[in-house]
């Protein structure tokens, strides 16, 4: 059967709308792993095939119970939220959501499925898979999962798989959601309001590549200016790797098979559910050091300040009292056990990583810029140097603690060109400090 053509298989009893309808810009409406569809029922009473968001009995009963179960656990009614929890899982069927497939991916077998859970956020998340568009390696696929209040065309658009949620399913089931019709060997979560570099796909790879390892948490740096995340102390654990809990779960990775044997993330849980997981993962598997932090995996995002620090902050206690309840101990202080436990084994050595192909080649030329407020001329000066026709060369920008947009103008520069190496200050301390540190 030739690949690029598309098969609807159909029952004789069932009539089919427009095809054309349903097939636009290389996009197909696909409703579920097996490309079969969820049927209407016309006013005869005969099914047909439609492009609408058509639900079946049993997703509806299902969001019900996921519905009670979350306003149960809002008032900290853990036992009864549980219980809820267990029925919508009884009733949920992932197959039966409606998922819109692009016909290119249906034909590849990625090594890395991103899976991006997003809730009214069209805007940062068409520039987070702008940012996917932009990396130095192409075995991956781009999983959206919607939790918004309607289908979002453009976003539908740019995703390989875009699974359009009846309800807000919220992170944690949105990512188990995901992780049902991922097709790669490692599942990568990112926040729908982060950025990343054009490295960041490879920086996962690398871990994977490197170290016997059953997941990941990487590092985040500010988005929007150099103190946006002075307030909390999760999201840089410096420079080295070490074993640890996933605690910044819109920045991490995992083998798909342990993450699908573990459960996945806990449906109830927005705050910890990374945590919970790894916790999980210890006790199943009877190892403390498989889940790391990979500093080279690296996003922007801001934590939130003012009120919605404050929401989060009620919002996590919440869920650590759920987790002490659910496990009968407050394993949070396991963390700095783990933390100290000794990396997992090397599985290769470097010359046999998996990575970017100039990954470990050693540019003829380093150039360092320190810059302190250059947002009006450092566009001049990178057009100067993308003239160069000598192109053997790396370029470290390092942002001095600026207060205008020179952050914002680095991380576009580096997002388009691997051989761009960011760095961002919160302290100003001079452009000889700063080039000293490039040089080191």
């Amino acid at each position: 059967m030739p690949v690029n053509k598309i098969v609807l298989w159909l029952a004789a009893n069932l009539k089919i709308k427009q095809i054309a309808d349903l097939i636009s810009d290389n996009v197909v409406e696909l409703y579920n792993t097996k490309y079969h569809a969820v049927f209407g029922t016309d006013e005869s009473g005969v099914s047909e095939l439609s492009g609408d968001r058509n639900i079946s009995n049993d997703i509806n009963q299902a969001t019900v119970f996921f519905q009670k179960a979350q306003q149960e656990f809002a008032n900290n009614n853990f036992q009864a939220a549980t219980d809820y929890i267990g029925q919508y899982k009884a009733k949920m069927d992932y197959s039966l959501l409606p998922v819109t497939v692009k016909p290119t991916a249906q034909r590849t077998a990625p090594d890395i499925s991103v899976v991006i859970v997003t809730y009214n956020r069209s805007k940062e998340v068409q520039e987070l898979v702008a940012c996917l568009t932009k990396q130095d390696t192409s075995e991956f696929e781009v999983i959206v999962v919607d939790n918004s209040d309607g289908k979002d065309e453009a976003v539908l658009a740019m995703a390989d798989q875009y699974i359009d949620c009846p309800i807000n399913f919220n992170l944690s089931e949105g990512r188990n959601i995901g992780s049902h019709f991922a097709k790669g060997r490692i599942l990568v979560f990112l926040d729908d309001d982060a950025l990343i570099d054009s490295d960041y796909i490879s920086s996962v790879k690398q871990a994977f590549s490197e170290y016997d390892i059953f997941g990941l948490r990487g590092r985040a740096h500010p988005k929007t200016n150099a103190d946006a995340n002075n307030h909390v102390t999760v999201y840089n654990m410096g420079e080295e790797p070490l074993p640890t809990f996933c605690n910044q779960e819109g920045n991490s990775a995992f083998l798909r098979d342990i993450y699908m044997e573990t459960n996945g993330m806990d449906p109830l849980l927005f705050g910890h559910e990374g945590s919970d997981l790894t916790y999980r993962i210890i006790k199943k598997y009877s190892v403390t050091n498989k889940v790391i932090y990979w500093p080279k995996t690296i996003i922007y995002h801001d934590y939130g300040t003012g009120e919605k620090f404050t929401w989060k902050e009620q919002v996590h206690a919440r869920s650590r009292n759920y987790i002490a309840a659910k496990h009968g101990q407050d394993y949070f202080n396991l963390r700095q056990t783990v933390n100290a436990e000794p990396m997992p084994p090397r599985k290769t050595q470097l010359n046999n990583i998996t990575t970017s192909p100039v990954a470990f080649d050693t540019p003829k030329i380093s150039i360092v810029i320190a810059c302190y407020n250059c947002a009006k001329y450092l566009p001049e000066c990178m057009e100067s140097i993308n003239k160069q026709t000598f192109a053997d060369w790396e370029l470290f920008l390092v942002d001095d603690a600026s207060t205008d947009n020179t952050p914002e103008l680095i991380r576009k520069y580096a997002a388009g060109d691997k051989r761009i190496k960011p760095y961002y200050f919160s302290d100003n301390t001079g452009p000889y400090i700063r080039r000293n540190f490039a040089i080191e």
